[in-house]
């Protein structure tokens, strides 16, 4: 069977996205999120699938509200910022809202956003507005519920939050930092100069996947210029 697809993409960040309707035709109901899961696992493959950093499943409810869900690569459900501003972006080209006031429901958690078409915002000749209008006509404001320490939030298996205090021992080394939700978990190494590539890919996964966090954790690495 074949399902419609686009490919977005948000400051870098790419995604395949498609309509929750269309999912909805391929199978029985209640399997939705099996069928997402298995979906974004060969969408997102970068050789023999679409190629892309998720999946976004969308539709609208009957208020006029967007419902946006997020699968990454390995099919797990996630929250993604980037996905929003996508998500409202194929929105509006669908007609689906106006610009203006927009609402969406994503991973549980209420959104606003509004949009600006860019003729009205850019500033420059003609060409350069025509230029940036080729890549999108819109420029997207999305509202995000503020971050949260809170380990229930987040959620992590410690009483207390964690700001910059020791995280995780990794073959020897203890690791500091603070752990957050934007939505998800996510946690921040300040260090003096980033890995290279052999100590992030050799401690990142083993911080994400340590028992501190049951549902896994986005691990940054951040340097202070």
């Amino acid at each position: 069977m074949k399902i419609p697809f686009w490919k977005v993409e948000s400051i870098g960040n790419n995604f395949v996205l498609v309509h929750l309707d269309d999912v909805s035709l391929l199978g029985e109901n209640g399997r939705e999120s099996e069928l997402l899961t298995v979906l974004a696992v060969a969408a997102c493959e970068k050789r023999y699938g679409i190629g892309s950093d998720g999946l976004l499943a969308v539709s609208q409810d009957g208020d006029g509200t967007l419902i946006l869900r997020m699968f990454n690569p390995d099919g797990t459900e996630d929250f993604c910022g980037n996905g929003i501003r996508c998500a409202f972006d194929h929105a509006l080209r669908q007609g689906w809202l106006a610009p203006g006031e927009m609402r969406m429901t994503h991973f549980g958690i209420p959104v606003s956003g509004s949009a600006q078409h860019l003729a009205d915002h850019a500033k420059g000749s003609l060409s350069a507005i025509r230029h940036a209008m080729h890549r999108t006509p819109y420029l997207i404001h999305t509202q995000l519920p503020p971050a949260s320490y809170r380990p229930e939030d987040i959620p992590i298996a410690r009483e207390r939050e964690i700001f910059d205090s020791a995280i995780a021992r990794v073959d020897g080394e203890v690791y500091t930092g603070s752990v957050l939700s934007t939505g998800t978990a996510h946690t921040i190494l300040p260090v003096r100069t980033l890995p290279h590539d052999e100590e992030f890919f050799r401690v990142s996964p083993q911080i994400e996947r340590d028992p501190l966090f049951p549902e896994r954790t986005s691990v940054m690495w951040v340097h202070e210029l």
